[in-house]
């Protein structure tokens, strides 16, 4: 049976780049467009603003988004045992993963819209961890242990993941020993649709296949997805 080249889904990098105050909106307005703006700063000083992860050809679970290319992401959530967490305000667990379901969504210092913001992220699907609840409020920690406040109207319980480490096989069966049919590169954010111990099986592309747990950003250690 011949076998088929593996198709390679990239979250290719671009650098950060900094602008006077004018240049910076023009230039954030066209990233953004064009799906290559992951997050601005909103407390920059000065004249000068910063943009940070600015990504190229984002790719995510069928809804043709990107992320930033990355190395490892923190593993302390991932660590966490599904039964060692406890019920917040809401009665929904924490800490616990959701994803944004705005394109523009606000993190702020507190729980308020009276506390200043911290950064805006202007892509939706990206995965989040709730780590504490305050009325409508939800602290948030991202892919980079940044943590702030978001409402949760801007959260959805809609289950992504980050792919993180480098360059990732997907399988079509959860067996190291099958035949990869994709690769998945750093940066890719898929839809998570079931979770073994040891492998989730995702959603990229309009496809879906197994990836190595490990490889993902956005789930506990054990937890049961289905």
């Amino acid at each position: 049976m011949t076998k088929l080249p593996l198709t390679l889904f990239l979250a290719d990098q671009m650098a950060p780049f900094k602008a006077s105050a004018s240049a910076f909106f023009d230039k954030a307005s066209d990233a953004a467009r064009n799906g290559r703006l992951w997050r601005l700063c909103a407390r920059c000083t000065g004249r000068v603003f910063t943009a940070l992860m600015l990504v190229a050809g984002f790719f995510s679970a069928g809804l043709d988004q990107s992320g930033p290319s990355m190395g490892p992401a923190p593993a302390m959530a991932q660590m966490i045992d599904p039964g060692e967490r406890i019920p917040g305000a809401s009665g929904l667990p924490l800490p616990r993963f959701v994803s944004l379901a705005s394109d523009k969504a606000h993190m702020r210092t507190g729980p308020g819209q009276q506390y200043p913001i911290l950064w805006t992220y202007v892509r939706r699907n990206i995965p989040l961890e709730i780590t504490a609840e305050y009325g409508h409020w939800r602290r948030v920690r991202d892919w980079d242990g940044t943590q702030g406040w978001m409402h949760s109207a801007l959260l959805s319980g809609n289950r992504t993941a980050l792919v993180s480490g480098g360059l990732h096989k997907l399988y079509q069966k959860p067996e190291p020993s099958d035949h990869p049919i994709f690769e998945v590169e750093a940066g890719v954010i898929v839809s998570l649709q079931n979770c073994t111990p040891l492998w989730c099986e995702v959603g990229a592309g309009g496809r879906s296949a197994w990836i190595d747990r490990n490889a993902l950003w956005g789930t506990y250690r054990g937890e049961a997805l289905n």
